[in-house]
């Protein structure tokens, strides 16, 4: 997750202490519009890498595109 913040594609921001947390704030992370278009991105790599394997394969076998 702190790579991902690092890099954009995550916000953070810190919650009030809690009592039952030992008094520890608690972090609260929310993906960015980067890294909104950085998952978008690696999706569409995803399925072109998957359309790939599916004409390789032919009709006989075919991996789910999830």
């Amino acid at each position: 997750l702190e790579r991902m913040r690092m890099r954009g594609y995550l916000e953070t921001t810190m919650g009030t202490p809690t009592p039952m947390r030992g008094g520890m704030r608690k972090k609260y992370y929310r993906i960015s519009d980067t890294g909104i278009e950085k998952l978008v991105k690696s999706k569409e790599i995803y399925d072109t890498i998957m359309e790939g394997f599916n004409e390789l394969l032919g009709q006989h076998k075919k991996f789910k595109n999830v």
